[in-house]
């Protein structure tokens, strides 16, 4: 995962010297939320909030350095414990039709949460997890001047690498790694 990390980022400093040697770079910023759904139900519909600064390749590429921040429930029972999900990543964006643009991102998310015993006995245990991260997404945008909205849905691949055990009220556990979700996003950005 490293390995590929580096090779992005080498890629993506390359075609921004190439851009910059044509006199057509850019940069910019955008700002959005996410509003997340996770494939399994064992963790609650949860939202993040996410940044981006991104580097214009050409009319129909842009590439961006993506930070997010969000948080969600996991449950069972009467058992609760909130989790932190943070996500830093490098992606790319490309043009499908006049409104619409595709993106792929790729990077590492940290999810954080508590223990929870509840008031009977359902349990859910800590986690403190680092694991590779990939978004897919289609995005609608509407550009005016240098400012542009987005609204999009993606797809993202998230296995934990420390799976938070849920036992239910019958003492059956289920260790669970899948944090994969459905987002709907909505941003807006500036360009330089």
């Amino acid at each position: 995962m490293k390995k590929l990390m580096v090779a992005c980022i080498v890629l993506l400093l390359v075609n921004v010297q190439i851009v910059v040697a044509e006199e057509k770079a850019g940069l910019g910023f955008e700002f959005g939320t996410s509003f997340y759904r996770f494939s399994k139900s064992n963790f609650k519909a949860g939202g993040g909030n996410y940044f981006h600064l991104i580097m214009n390749g050409n009319e129909d590429v842009k590439y961006f350095l993506h930070n997010e921040s969000g948080n969600t429930t996991a449950e069972v029972g009467d058992s609760a414990s909130g989790l932190n999900i943070n996500i830093t990543g490098i992606g790319a964006s490309m043009n499908l039709a006049e409104s619409y643009k595709f993106s792929l991102m790729t990077g590492s998310a940290t999810v954080i949460g508590a223990a929870d015993a509840g008031s009977g006995t359902n349990a859910i245990t800590a986690t403190q997890s680092t694991a590779p991260v990939a978004d897919i997404a289609l995005i609608w945008g509407m550009t005016s001047g240098n400012t542009s909205l987005s609204a999009g849905m993606s797809y993202r691949y998230l296995a934990l690498s420390n799976p938070i055990t849920f036992t239910d009220s019958s003492g059956k556990s289920e260790r669970v790694s899948d944090m994969s979700s459905l987002n709907i996003n909505i941003g807006i950005a500036y360009s330089f």
